[in-house]
């Protein structure tokens, strides 16, 4: 209990510190701007600036992490605040409205719960967490380092995405010493979003119906389903995204919002490629539209922090291969080469273009991702973007934003990959709209604003067809009205926060004797303290136990809760598409995919036995876990792969464990040496 505890007031110290050097750093250069929304942003980029900072040297680390807060806050007392005269005023929006928000946002608050209980009791299982986000996440906690090139497979480039969100993880392991943070993280981002939704329309008195716009879009089925309670970065950058066009200043002038709206921006391009366009869209479109004669300073006080605050990632794979852009071939720069799967990546247009109807149906699809209502969303994508036309120049800038994030995404190679005919990842892909659908949805009211009565019923209609899918609500009977109770309880604290102060005063009206902001902070540490040691023996006491019918690899993931500080190898992309779970029970393992090395950043599969078997012996692993191959596209067949008969009983190799799967064997072995090299005599 004391080393959970001990994380928390950690991670607490380090959080707050920066909420202090944030709100100090607002109230002298962004006092005009919204406090809930632009602490939040502030907040993150402090602390994504942070351990980028200490990633790149190594010291990913608790006691680096809060010591660096700690000075931020200290350097941050001297910033006295701007005296700031209110200009604008803002409209009121109806009760009934406010009333309806609030149920609203209360039911998807318990959607995505429900869904996040599931995983803190049985663990993370949604594939892609389990392939690459938390395994990057534990070993940035585990190393230290964020610049390291961490391989999970050698089917994609994956090595080489941006890592934001995954960071973010790594923070809650590196703190807590297990991931039991990660289930929670999905709705925290939600949050984000809503808020930031809220105050995209909140200037005009439209905040309620900008939020239930943005809650439709993530409330359908493809989101819950996808980010609740996963590790997935789809949330994280939808949320980043209407961060900043909530930000981004109606006359589209230089100065502290435009700051702050290119930070927000900087920090969506940094978490995932499929923001990428959106985010470069909206920077062309603010450079565009910027007042003239006042172009080159407003391109200064976009460019300058949206490169800062997103460019990270891209500079540590130029460092580290030769190109920032790894997936395009690109005069001048290096490029690996290129993976198994690099044949299979078409996309909607290559079918449109054909006039092709695939063999996995594009409308069933729909219905399955984005539920019943799917005939009027994705129209909708289209057509709410075109009615905000006649909106103000800074709507109908985020509308051609939302609208030309669509259209590419129609081009994109990942919109419907698969073999040719065959767009096999069509429906899983379709997510990466995520932030697209959340923009155009939360705009809708900006451009109908003498129709808000019958828009808002509109949306609500919409959410409820969301919300009615039986699989949003998985986790039985008890865990759902849990879910609903706890969200209900979040969504009263929210709304009475900010009476909170005025309250204490009625309550104790004595000064003397009323418990300050520090005194109540610290109390809520430690009460958190004591609940995160239930929570965390809760979830640990549950992650990755046998389940039937969830992946043939779970008995080997039960062995791995009892193994700590070990080194793991993997050989075969089915171990490798799973591989999280190795990392033990407090992600202290060394998890290695066995491949060769090439230059610029190429990580290919061993051709020989020799030279497999020198990789192995050169890492000096413990356990070598050896599966098939596994094409992704027809996930119940397992290709063999040579490796399964290059290591046999020895007195260096003792076998653990061995199954056949489709005919395949699946083995753990226990290393306690260097595998001989007759080895290979023997395959």
């Amino acid at each position: 209990m004391i080393s959970s505890a001990i994380g928390v007031i950690g991670l607490a110290l380090t959080l707050g510190a920066l909420y202090y050097a944030a709100d100090r750093a607002r109230r002298r250069w962004l006092a005009t701007l919204p406090a809930p929304l632009t602490v939040t942003v502030l907040v993150l980029v402090l602390l994504v600036g942070e351990l980028e900072l200490l990633g790149a040297i190594g010291l990913f680390h608790p006691i680096p992490i809060t010591c660096v807060a700690v000075l931020l806050a200290a350097g941050s007392y001297r910033l006295t605040p701007a005296v700031v005269f209110e200009t604008t005023r803002r409209e009121k929006p109806p009760r009934w409205m406010l009333i309806l928000v609030g149920v609203a946002a209360t039911a998807l608050l318990a959607s995505w719960l429900t869904q996040t209980f599931v995983s803190l009791r049985w663990g993370i299982h949604q594939f892609d967490s389990i392939w690459y986000h938390l395994p990057w996440a534990a070993d940035f906690a585990r190393s230290g380092w964020t610049t390291h090139i961490h391989y999970s497979d050698v089917e994609y480039l994956t090595a080489f995405y941006p890592a934001t969100a995954e960071m973010l993880h790594g923070l809650g392991i590196a703190f807590l010493g297990s991931d039991v943070l990660s289930p929670l993280l999905g709705v925290l981002w939600l949050c984000v979003a809503l808020l930031a939704a809220w105050y995209l329309g909140a200037r005009r008195g439209l905040g309620p119906a900008t939020m239930l716009g943005a809650a439709v879009a993530l409330g359908t089925p493809m989101v819950v389903s996808s980010q609740a309670g996963t590790a997935d970065n789809d949330i994280t950058a939808a949320a980043l995204l209407l961060c900043a066009a909530a930000l981004l200043p109606e006359d589209l002038e230089a100065g502290p919002a435009m700051v702050s709206s290119a930070l927000a921006a900087g920090l969506a391009l940094g978490t995932k490629l499929t923001v990428v366009p959106a985010a470069l869209l909206l920077s062309v479109g603010v450079l565009l539209l910027a007042p003239r004669g006042r172009r080159r300073s407003v391109a200064l006080h976009w460019l300058v922090p949206f490169v800062l605050a997103g460019g990270y990632w891209y500079v540590r794979d130029w460092v580290a291969i030769g190109t920032p852009f790894p997936w395009l071939t690109l005069p001048l720069l290096s490029h690996p080469a290129a993976p198994l799967q690099s044949g299979t990546q078409l996309s909607i247009a290559h079918y449109l273009a054909q006039g092709r109807d695939p063999a996995v149906g594009f409308f069933h699809q729909l219905n399955k991702n984005f539920g019943t209502a799917w005939p009027v969303l994705v129209p909708g994508l289209i057509l709410a973007p075109l009615l905000c036309l006649r909106a103000s120049r800074r709507t109908r800038l985020l509308a051609g934003v939302a609208l030309a994030a669509a259209l590419v995404y129609v081009v994109s190679p990942q919109s419907a990959p698969g073999p040719d005919g065959y767009p096999l990842g069509f429906g899983d892909n379709i997510r990466y709209l995520t932030p697209a659908l959340a923009l155009a949805f939360a705009l809708l009211p900006l451009g109908l604003r003498r129709f808000q009565t019958p828009v808002v019923a509109l949306l609500s209609i919409l959410l409820v067809l969301d919300l009615a899918r039986a699989d949003q609500w998985s986790a039985g009977t008890v865990g759902t009205l849990t879910a609903i109770i706890f969200a209900a309880k979040l969504a009263v604290g929210i709304l009475l926060a900010p009476f909170i102060p005025k309250l204490m005063e009625r309550l104790v009206p004595d000064e003397e004797i009323r418990p300050t902001p520090l005194m109540t902070g610290v109390v809520w540490v430690l009460m958190l303290a004591v609940a995160s040691h239930f929570l965390e023996n809760m979830y640990l006491k549950g992650r990755y136990n046998f389940r039937p019918h969830i992946s043939s690899l779970s008995p080997v993931w039960v062995k791995f809760k009892s193994i700590d500080h070990a080194r793991v190898a993997v050989s075969g992309t089915y171990g490798g598409f799973f591989t999280y779970p190795l990392f033990g029970r407090t992600d202290t393992n060394t998890v290695d995919y066995i491949a060769k090395r090439g230059p610029h950043g190429s990580f290919t599969p061993y051709s020989s036995c020799g030279a497999w078997l020198n990789a192995v012996n050169a890492g000096h692993y413990r356990y070598l876990l050896v599966t098939p191959d596994r094409n992704i596209w027809y996930p119940k067949r397992l290709p063999a792969t040579p490796s399964t008969h290059w290591v046999h009983q020895g007195p260096t190799a003792k076998l653990v464990y061995r199954r056949v799967v489709t005919g395949e064997p699946v083995t753990l072995w226990r290393l306690s040496g260097p595998l001989p090299k007759t080895t290979c005599q023997l395959s």
